[in-house]
């Protein structure tokens, strides 16, 4: 997968737009690619926005 690097703060880091869809709630953001991670981390706010309750690890 090949995608551009953007500058931000002063460096080219690989950062993509995103859309993540929960019941019908849609956000639209940008995200860190980091290529050697085994999974991706998002702010708790992202999930309180799409109605998952992250205390209870519910979705």
């Amino acid at each position: 997968m090949k995608f551009s690097y953007r500058f931000y703060e002063g460096k080219f880091l690989p950062i993509i737009p995103i859309s993540l869809t929960e019941n019908g709630k849609l956000i639209q953001m940008r995200a860190y690619v980091d290529t050697g991670a085994s999974y991706s981390l998002f702010h708790a706010k992202v999930a309180e926005i799409l109605g998952l309750d992250v205390e209870k690890g519910i979705l």
